[in-house]
């Protein structure tokens, strides 16, 4: 048998068994590999009967463990040689914390301070980070809601898009991964609310907002955000 080592320390540790189900134990005992640096982007895994063996688990259970990463583009298996550990995170990759945030207990008060922290966080840093081009894509974004405005068209698509173009203005692929989750997360409360919103409010204060980030003024983009959320507040509280 054929055990990784890294240094002194093997690269998995033996599976306890307990109640929980093995393959989700295995999908961890590698996470903890990646987090610990002894397993990075490009490595390739050891065979499954190798890690059957270094976990004290069946090889089913590694070979389930394995199907659920390639899920989510942890890792791919090529053909002919063994699973290899992916060096990106593909545009079409499954994001797990959507799912559980979703699924959770929905919580007012915590919902609303999770948006109003971190939308003004990445809104500043965007005015700090967006480039021409990204101004001019927000600036049509805006355009374009104007005239859905005078025909009373203003959806949760146009919203989202909004946003969005915002998000990608930071340029930093956290920040912007993070967001995007939060995006999904509100996309069911902007559908549910937007129909209480006046339709000129939105685009006004899209407009606007574009305005601060143009002339990177902090201030009146603050005061932007709080008159925001204070109206999304009190429209998702009733």
């Amino acid at each position: 048998m054929e055990v990784c080592i890294i240094g002194n320390v093997a690269l998995f540790t033996p599976v306890n068994k307990r109640k929980e189900k093995l393959a989700n134990i295995v999908m961890n005992n590698i996470k903890d590999a990646l987090v610990r640096g002894q397993l990075k982007p490009g490595d390739k895994l050891p065979s499954i009967t190798d890690m059957a063996a270094e976990m004290d688990v069946g090889v089913s259970s590694v070979r389930e463990a394995i199907k659920m990463l390639e899920a989510l583009c942890v890792v791919e298996t090529r053909q002919g040689e063994r699973t290899v550990i992916c060096t990106e995170l593909k545009d079409d990759s499954i994001n797990p914390l959507t799912f559980q945030l979703i699924i959770m207990p929905k919580k007012s008060d915590d919902l609303i301070e999770f948006r109003e922290m971190f939308e003004s966080m990445y809104t500043f840093m965007a005015m700090d980070n967006a480039t021409p081009d990204d101004l001019e894509k927000i600036r049509l974004i805006v355009e374009a809601q104007v005239e859905k405005e005078k025909k009373q068209e203003l959806d949760t698509l146009d919203e989202m898009t909004f946003h969005r173009a915002i998000l990608h203005s930071t340029h930093n692929q956290y920040i912007i991964k993070i967001g995007e989750t939060m995006l999904e997360l509100l996309l069911g409360t902007f559908q549910t609310k937007l129909a209480d919103y006046d339709v000129m409010s939105v685009a006004d204060s899209h407009a606007a907002t574009y305005e601060a980030l143009r002339d990177k003024d902090k201030k009146k983009l603050r005061k932007i955000l709080d008159e925001s959320f204070y109206g999304w507040r009190i429209k998702y509280l009733k």
